[in-house]
């Protein structure tokens, strides 16, 4: 029994196993050992002159955000039971060395847990499209103490598939369901500097989505049910903006709610930066389906007064920085947001 292994950040007390030592290379195989708060079982050899790890090992009922914050360095971002199935590879004597040099596959499933920031719909609604609008801003700000009581956070599962290369973790994907919130991940997230590049696919409850005022009536399902007048350029425009079409097969890779939900609405976010700046959210837009978006540029649809108002709003401000800016030459570009793969894939 080895009473206390330590590499870097990683912990393990009470190990058993069967180990041998051959020239530097101490291999243990089978493992079972005590590590925060749960166990883990497999194989495992240490180079001790080179510092490498090389590792095939199962962990079970372990504190998930002891262990993340130990192996992978992203603390209080996650809490919960976890269980993981990993094959890895690392070296050196400290995490950022670990980190740097990681590569290998692991599979996990987190249960009744909570989320960070980036499974949390009010850290979403901080999306650059939203908060730059100066006619959202209040409103938005509004909304996130609104529905932060709601805890979007909160899941009743979060699985995944990971790959690890180069100081990074790549994602295909991850999944999570919980009461109000449900959400399909894919993409990349460095370990080093927290930067992430992430597809966000997600679906929310009825309660919560009530609770999001104007910007939940800026979705197309939400224009169709509210009557048969048509609206004008501006309001095509919003609805461009805020609405993003996709396949059925792409909301279908959405999990369901847990319990199981009715009448749900579903979103797509793009997140590019540092997940710790909300300034990494780019993009927060409704999904509607092929059928919904020809339907919207077909039927003669009523604009919710809400809406209407900031319409009217909208070519307000357009006509007056149009006046106050008047004769003076050179325009400012603004560059569109490259489209991800995941909004591209249609029916």
């Amino acid at each position: 029994t080895i009473s206390k292994f330590l590499m870097g950040g990683i912990e393990l007390s009470n190990v058993n196993s069967n180990f041998t030592l051959n020239n530097d290379l101490l291999t243990l195989t089978n493992i079972k050992a005590s590590a925060y708060q749960g166990s883990i079982t497999g194989t495992l050899s240490y180079n001790i002159a080179y510092l490498t790890l090389k590792a095939l090992i199962q962990g079970t009922s372990m504190d998930a955000n002891k262990a993340i914050t130990a192996f992978l360095g992203l603390k209080d971002q996650i809490t919960g039971t976890l269980g993981f199935n990993a094959d890895i590879s690392m070296t050196g004597s400290t995490q950022n060395q670990q980190l740097r040099t990681l590569k290998g596959t692991s599979t996990f499933n987190i249960q009744n847990g909570q989320m960070g920031n980036l499974g949390k719909l009010e850290y979403y609604l901080h999306a650059q499209n939203l908060i730059t609008s100066k006619l959202f801003n209040i409103s938005i700000n509004s909304l996130i103490n609104a529905i932060s009581p709601k805890n979007t956070g909160k899941f009743s599962y979060l699985s995944g598939d990971l790959s690890f290369k180069n100081g990074y973790v790549y994602i295909f994907p991850i999944l999570s369901s919980g009461p109000n919130m449900s959400l399909y991940m894919e993409g990349s997230y460095n370990l080093l500097n927290n930067l992430a590049n992430i597809e966000l696919l997600g679906r929310l409850s009825q309660d919560v989505h009530k609770s999001l005022g104007i910007v939940g009536d800026l979705s197309i399902s939400k224009l169709l049910s509210s009557g048969n007048t048509k609206f004008g350029t501006t309001a095509a425009a919003i609805l461009q903006n805020y609405n993003l079409q996709t396949s059925a097969a792409q909301l279908n890779k959405i999990p369901a709610l847990t319990p199981n939900g009715t009448d749900t609405k579903e979103f797509a976010v793009q997140i590019q930066g540092n997940i710790e700046n909300v300034s990494a959210v780019k993009s927060f837009k409704w999904l509607t389906t092929q059928n919904l978006a020809s339907s919207a540029q077909s039927l003669q649809i009523k604009m919710p007064k809400a809406v209407q108002n900031l319409s009217n709003q909208i070519q307000n401000v357009t006509t007056n920085t149009k006046t106050q800016t008047s004769g003076i030459a050179g325009s400012k570009s603004t560059k569109k947001y490259r489209n991800s793969r995941l909004y591209k894939i249609t029916s």
